[in-house]
């Protein structure tokens, strides 16, 4: 059985095993992410990678999760490697991206506004992709927090 590290602690969204539903979201979103052709890397590298742009952005390393980079690569820490909202949020990143939304850089889109759009689309699609009632608190709040502050 897989065991998910949520961001609030809790694995897998507060359930102690992730059931049979959730692996079914999980498999569905690898399959979203094959498909797209994105590659996912979740290994040292990773984490280095990760350290660094929490640094960047002044953040403790446990709260960088994971990013996109362009429209093909996820870089996400180990244990967040089979997390479906995280999977799912950072495959929404991928497709903006390739959309031409991207979240930085010269004539690029503004990340806060792709931020919200992503955790709105998870959000509406919550049944479909098994999120759970704590999982979109959690993105209620986030959301709220960036439309107060103007910051991710």
């Amino acid at each position: 059985m897989f065991h998910l590290a949520r961001n609030d602690g809790e694995p897998n969204g507060g359930e102690a095993e992730l059931s049979p539903e959730r692996q079914h979201a999980l498999a569905e979103v690898l399959e979203d992410i094959e498909r797209d052709g994105i590659e996912i890397r979740a290994d040292a590298e990773a984490e280095a990678y990760l350290d660094y742009c929490a640094r960047m952005q002044g953040l403790e390393p446990h709260q960088m999760h994971a990013v996109t980079l362009g429209s093909d690569l996820i870089m996400i820490r180990p244990e967040h490697a089979t997390d479906v909202r995280i999977l799912r949020e950072e495959w929404l990143h991928c497709r903006q991206n390739a959309a031409g939304q991207v979240s930085a850089g010269v004539g690029g889109g503004n990340i806060v506004e792709n931020e919200i759009a992503a955790r709105e689309t998870i959000i509406a699609n919550r049944d479909a992709w098994c999120i759970t009632e704590s999982e979109v608190a959690e993105m209620e709040r986030e959301i709220r927090h960036m439309r107060q502050t103007g910051t991710y």
